[in-house]
């Protein structure tokens, strides 16, 4: 750059010198020849047009005048001595930028993001029992309030509280750590879901969820990202305990319950159970194509078995390798596969895993598909349990089941939505059917700052 300068000054040096010299026809001193030999009148009028052209660019028209041609030809070169230097000046200002200044950077402000939902229903239920113990009708169905305070650029604060008229709880409080210069994509610490949680359009929960990720679990999570659109997650957790859970947020009857993993925060704690959680995924995410997105997890995890789940699968006695004085295996291990695929307006979660502990073996799928339109969404959801032994009616934890639910969702306005879910369950009782179908029509409003 400084080279590239100093040419060009000296280049314009070099030529207002030489007009200088045609304009006064003297000899200039110093080493440099140069030819003085030069038709007097032709180099004047030549240089009073040059002179009357440059000063048109510089400053307008320029005027005749009737003054000698002597001091025609001194003002004229006063001129061009002018605006040469002016242009020297003007390519010294170009040339010579003066180096960006660094501006400090500008304080991050904390922010507090929150938003929430209330949920208004109507639930009928086929069964009469529930019908006559005044268990169907309307009710407020749940208000959940979630928050997120941006302490740090590159950490968050996020909790999720749910009121219940039955049981209101803590459904997540975590951390989240993120930063672009760290080896991984993010690390959160606090009570949070599990890994393999699969997303839902629906109100009405699929056996998968009950069963294996429906309630939170204290612990550690993290993700690192490779090759592009490949990553591998990772967690640490308390594990929580087997248990049983109803198969509807209202039970229809003692029968409606399921085997699951329970995950109370203030009683893993001091189990001595720890879980880990593995995995590798892909995620290809373009919303600017038609195929918006195809997400595939396969995962994995193991626990040790406790003494809370050991007196848990005594209640099926009945069954080999499930009564008190049985050791078995210690360890309580699960595998599944994760698929979620977006294509333009259509949107399906889908998983299909298998639990093992002791001699008793689940395997459970679940798949839901939707389409979202201008005001309509229309949603069919089919989930299942298998296990491999024979149902008992006497035990509800050995049954089969099948659920089907049909959603429709209608967008009355901006934050508020009319949602109707039917749920039809089939189950696997090895005796009487049992009937538990229900209708939920649910009035949701939503809210954000």
């Amino acid at each position: 750059m400084k080279a590239s300068v100093l040419s060009k000054i000296i280049l314009v040096n070099l030529i207002l010198f030489i007009l200088c010299f045609d304009v006064q026809g003297q000899e200039p001193s110093g080493d440099l020849e140069i030819n003085p030999v030069i038709d007097s009148e032709k180099t004047q009028s030549n240089l009073q047009k040059k002179s009357v052209s440059i000063v048109q660019n510089e400053s307008g028209p320029a005027t005749e005048t009737s003054k000698p041609k002597a001091e025609a030809t001194k003002t004229t070169s006063k001129t061009v001595k002018k605006v040469i230097k002016r242009k020297v000046k003007k390519i010294v200002k170009k040339t010579t930028k003066k180096p960006p200044t660094t501006t400090p950077k500008k304080r991050f402000k904390k922010e507090l993001d929150w938003e929430g939902t209330l949920k208004f229903a109507f639930r009928f239920a086929k069964n009469r029992e529930r019908r006559a113990e005044n268990k169907a009708g309307f009710e407020v169905s749940s208000l959940n309030l979630e928050a997120e305070y941006h302490l740090e650029r590159s950490l968050t604060l996020k909790a999720w509280y749910q009121i219940d008229p039955v049981e209101s709880e803590l459904r997540e409080a975590y951390a989240r750590y993120q930063d672009e210069d760290a080896f991984f994509d993010w690390i959160q610490m606090g009570f949070q879901r599990r890994l393999f949680h699969l997303s839902s359009e629906l109100e009405t929960d699929s056996l998968n969820k009950i069963a294996l990720y429906k309630l939170r679990d204290p612990g550690i999570q993290a993700r690192v990202s490779f090759l592009d659109r490949w990553y591998w997650p990772i967690a640490l957790s308390n594990g929580g305990q087997l248990d049983d859970q109803d198969i509807s947020p209202r039970r229809v009857t003692d029968q409606d319950v399921i085997l699951s993993d329970d995950f109370d925060p203030r009683q893993a704690v001091g189990s001595n159970s720890r879980e880990i959680i593995t995995g590798i995924g892909y995620n290809r995410h373009e919303p600017d194509f038609n195929f918006e997105q195809l997400h595939v997890l396969l995962f994995a995890s193991v626990r040790s078995i406790t003494d809370d789940d050991v007196e848990d699968l005594e209640t099926l006695s009945d069954i080999p390798g499930f009564t008190g004085t049985n050791t078995g295996t210690t360890s309580y291990a699960k595998v599944g596969v994760n698929v979620t695929v977006k294509y333009r307006k259509w949107e399906s979660y889908s998983q299909y895993a298998v639990a093992k502990v002791r001699d008793l073996e689940r395997q459970l799928f679940a798949s839901e598909i939707s389409y979202t339109g201008k005001t309509w969404k229309p949603v069919f959801a089919f989930s299942q349990q298998t296990l491999n032994i024979e149902p008992d009616f006497t035990a509800p934890l050995t049954w089969g089941r099948q659920r089907f639910t049909f959603g429709l969702h209608y967008k009355w306005l901006q934050h508020a939505d009319i949602a109707m879910e039917l749920t039809i369950n089939n189950e696997d009782t090895g005796g009487d059917t049992v009937n538990n179908d229900e209708l939920i029509v649910m009035w949701i409003y939503s809210f954000e700052n």
